[in-house]
């Protein structure tokens, strides 16, 4: 299952949100009915819960202007092609001027990971990580 948490001022709950039970392959699309909400602020889009996975946006439409991805609760960063969750419970923050919004629709590509593709997603990061480490000591 997808979920769609609106804040409408109270933050994300679940007495706000929109579930859409889905039958998840390499490329979905899901769309999301926003009539009901009023003052929608920000929106936090959950692609699956209860499994670690690789998550690609391929494109977010709505009657909405200026949408943009904010953060992403993923082990690497939202300029990747991908986003590897290693939660249970991975999440995208999505902003924009969503005062007059019917609908917002999520088209994006999920592969559930496996402990493999976990450790190769953290060695990157960590080698990454350890690349800026040594040339700020190269510089300071």
């Amino acid at each position: 299952m997808a979920k769609l948490y609106v804040d409408t001022g109270n933050g994300f709950n679940e007495d706000e949100t929109i579930g859409i039970i889905y039958n998840f392959k390499k490329e979905n699309e899901l769309c999301f009915n926003l009539d009901s909400f009023d003052n929608i602020r920000k929106v936090r889009f959950d692609p699956l819960a209860n499994d670690r996975v690789k998550v690609r946006i391929l494109d977010i439409e709505s009657d909405s202007k200026n949408i943009t991805i904010k953060s992403a609760n993923s082990i690497n960063g939202l300029k990747d092609e991908y986003q590897f969750f290693d939660t249970f419970d991975p999440m995208y923050i999505i902003k924009g001027n969503f005062s007059e919004s019917s609908y917002v629709k999520i088209t994006f590509d999920l592969d559930i990971l496996d402990n493999s593709q976990l450790g190769e997603s953290s060695n990157k990061k960590r080698d990454l990580t350890g690349n800026i480490k040594s040339k700020l000591r190269k510089i300071f």
